[in-house]
Formats: C-alpha cells, structure tokens, sequence
C-alpha cells in the first residue's frame, strides 16, 4: 500500500477526532461590556468609599491600609491598554483579588459582580496574590536575625515564664482539589487532599516563619525535614550565639535554643523541638515530655506554653499578620 495514501488518511482520521471548533457568539458579552459604568468596582466600591465603616466590612481593612497596599503593588499588577481593549486598572484588580480572599466566593460569583470574565478573576487573584507577597514579605516577614531571635526569647522568658525559647511550631492541612496526575502525593491521614502550612510564631502569636507547600502525605516531621526551617543556617547560629547569654541570665544551664511542638516534630539540627504527648492524659491536661531543665517545672510551663502554639492561628484560626 502506497505509504503516502497511509498518511493522508492517517491525517483525515486525526483531523476528523479535533474536538469541534466553538464558535463565539461575541468578543465581549454585551453584559461585560458595561462594566465602567454597571461593575461593582465603579459602583458599589465608590460609595462604599464614603463610609469607612461599610468598607471595612467589606474589604476587611480600612481605606488608608487599602490605598497603601495599592501603592505598593500597582507597580507589578499594571496592564498595558491595547488597540482590542482597555485593560484593568490595578485599582480594580487588587479589589477582584481582596474580594475573594475576604470572602471565599467563587470566581464565577465574583466575576457576576465585577462584569468580568471568571477565567479573568482567576487570573487575577493569582497575579495578585503573588504580587502582594512580594510588595510586603521583605517589610512584614523578614528573615529572623539573631537580634530577633533574642528578643523572642525574651519574650517568651517574660510572657511564659519558659526560657530559650524562640517560637512555637505547628502545622495545618489546607485542603485543595487534587491535581491531575498526582497520584498519593497529596492524599492525607483526613481522607482529604491537601497542602500543609508550616509555622513558627512568637509570644505575641504573631508568625515569624512560614513554610507553605509541603504535599499533604507527608508528616509533620517530615514536613518539617522538607520545609526552609531545616535548611535554614540563622537558626543554628542562634544556638551557638544566644545560649550563653540566656543561660547565664536565667541560670538555666546546658539548656539549648528550642522550638515547641507536638510529639510528631522530633529534635532536628542544632535547635531541639520539644514535644508535647498527646498519646496519654494526665490530670487536668497532657503528659509532657522534654530532654533537658528541672522536670516538673519544666513539663508546666511547657504545657502552658503550647497554648501560644494553638491560638496562633496555625491550627483553625485566620492569621493575625
């Protein structure tokens, strides 16, 4: 058989299994094309500027802390116009980006309300998102120095009565849809998928370090092996630098630099994690287990201590910072 006859029927079948073309109705929707004078941006969103109140709610921050994040990122989420059409101003993206993140609504429902596309909106709220962390990680979240982690050892000295610490750490299972093709990665010990965030908090239960991202089937310690606080050199050079000054302050001899947590982050680099037993139960509370310092004293204030761990926000609450 003629080899040429092979391909062009070869070619006849494939062309014939394309999925049909779909053929658009319009460029824009009549009802998108009236988003500067009908959108909820150009609307609702400029009356809502004249009550501070209403915009709070709205938003969940205020007109000023509103205008002052718009002044960092306008830079990274500005489009160009074009000869098709007009692009949105950052303005109106930051506030299709602070809408869903405020209230959890679908991109459909949100592109109802803006009169834009929802594959827009999903657009959007990812270029946002990511351009805010990058405006505000380097002034909100900077990387601990060593004076910081002095003074949140102090902290916890003054505030818990629990000497060398430097934070609390948890995690928490944010729950996704499983992406195509992951098989197990992310299936967790819920029956869920899910991606994990990682953290570390002070006295204050403000977050200092957060790692996000670990596969959901993974276990705190081994969360904890993967994330940036196992790779991350400023720690150890905590515990050389701060012990001694801190022990020869509160006489807590041969008591390293150490984080708090649960039983399942073990003892890692040079900083020890204790733990926190969950697997017994003692009266009024749990059995606590640590490696160093005057036992009973210790076990309490470390069981004291947890509860910074818990009402930080890791565990079920939104985020303070």
């Amino acid at each position: 058989m003629d080899a040429g006859f092979v391909g062009r029927v070869a070619l006849v079948y494939a062309m014939s299994r394309r999925r049909p073309r779909i053929v658009r109705r319009c460029w824009v929707h009549p009802i998108l094309r009236k988003r500067l004078q009908r959108g909820e941006y150009h609307v609702l969103v400029q009356e809502l500027r004249l009550d501070g109140v209403l915009f709070q709610q709205y938003f969940r921050m205020s007109k000023d802390v509103f205008n002052e994040l718009l002044g960092k990122v306008s830079p990274l989420i500005a489009k160009a116009d074009t000869r098709m059409r007009l692009s949105i101003r950052p303005a109106e993206r930051l506030a299709i980006c602070l809408r869903y993140l405020a209230t959890g609504d679908s991109y459909r429902t949100i592109a109802f309300s803006y009169r834009v596309g929802h594959a827009t909106v999903a657009v959007i709220v990812k270029e946002v998102a990511s351009a805010i962390w990058t405006a505000l990680v380097e002034e909100t979240m900077p990387v601990p120095q060593t004076e910081d982690w002095r003074a949140i050892a102090a902290a916890f000295q003054e505030r818990w009565n629990f000497p060398n610490c430097v934070g609390a750490i948890d995690g928490k299972h944010v729950v996704i849809q499983a992406p195509a093709n992951s098989g197990s990665l992310y299936f967790n010990y819920k029956s869920s998928h899910s991606l994990v965030l990682l953290a570390v908090v002070d006295a204050q239960y403000l977050f200092t370090v957060v790692d996000v991202g670990g596969f959901g089937r993974s276990s705190d310690g081994g969360s904890l092996r993967n994330s940036v606080l196992e790779r991350a050199s400023e720690m150890a050079v905590c515990s050389y630098q701060l012990t001694a000054s801190s022990q020869e302050q509160s006489g807590w001899a041969f008591f390293p630099m150490c984080l708090l947590g649960m039983r399942l982050f073990r003892c890692w680099t040079t900083c020890c994690v204790h733990s926190l037993d969950v697997s017994s139960r003692v009266k009024g509370g749990c059995s606590i287990t640590a490696s160093a310092g005057p036992g009973w004293l210790l076990n309490v204030r470390l069981a004291s201590l947890h509860h910074s761990g818990e009402c930080s926000g890791v565990s079920s609450t939104p985020a303070r910072r």
